[in-house]
């Protein structure tokens, strides 16, 4: 089995591969199978430098992440057609990643879904924080996402031992540079949390510049972190745009 996906169901018609946010893994994703039926695959990816694969130096760059992967997995992408779901810095991974199948040459996924992230051609306004010293770095992701749990907060030296992976992370996001290329020939579903305080409005509807095919803009109940908030609702708007594929 590929180090990126742990386990998949061999009899799936389709597979949703989902990336996780900046210093994030696929807790956010165990329970989603539950939501969909069998014949949906729900795939959360695992990056270099969380879980299973710890040993192993996390990615800075964002391009250079999305082409590897597609190499990597292309005996399971010939197998069934795939759509992607990406939150946060996710999004930008899945957006990267169906350019690299597009460059590639390997089938186009179905469908992109996009959570909690600006459109990649706008700029950032805020500071980067990928060369904050470690201290100021967690604060600053404090202060931004409130992203890291109050358990870890508490355990410094264990905090410690995430800190490079999260500092890559943010490295990949803050270094990266968009190129133009042709819209992505599958549609965009962007989605935004009602409370959200890091994406704004504007931000998520960018993103209908970078699909030739359908786009839409679905708000959910919650913050920046809606995935956990509305769990139920994300998911039944996912199998609401994967059901005529299936």
């Amino acid at each position: 089995m590929s180090p990126w996906i742990r386990s998949v169901r061999n009899d799936a018609r389709l597979r949703l591969l989902c990336l996780p946010h900046a210093g994030g893994g696929t807790q956010d994703y165990r329970t989603w199978q539950e939501h969909f039926p069998a014949t949906i695959d729900v795939c959360p990816v695992v990056l270099a430098g969380r879980e299973t694969r710890m040993s192993e130096p996390a990615d800075t760059d964002l391009v250079a992440l999305a082409d590897r992967m597609v190499t990597d997995l292309k005996p399971l992408l010939r197998e069934a057609p795939v759509a992607l779901y990406g939150h946060s810095m996710g999004a930008w991974i899945a957006f990267e990643f169906a350019r690299a199948l597009r460059r590639q040459r390997m089938r186009a996924p179905v469908h992109v879904f996009i959570g909690a992230r600006r459109a990649p051609n706008l700029p950032d306004t805020r500071p980067p924080l990928f060369q904050l010293p470690d201290p100021q770095l967690v604060d600053a992701i404090q202060e931004r996402y409130a992203a890291i749990p109050q358990q870890l907060l508490d355990q410094p030296a264990i905090l410690r031992m995430f800190l490079p992976t999260m500092r890559a992370d943010f490295t990949l996001l803050d270094t990266y540079a968009y190129h133009e290329e042709d819209p992505l020939d599958c549609p965009i579903t962007a989605f935004r949390g009602s409370q959200d305080a890091v994406v704004q409005a504007t931000g998520i509807s960018a993103w209908r510049h970078h699909t030739a095919q359908g786009f839409q803009v679905r708000p959910i109940p919650g913050g920046h972190f809606f995935l956990r908030d509305s769990p139920d609702l994300l998911c039944d708007a996912i199998l609401g745009g994967l059901r005529a594929h299936l």
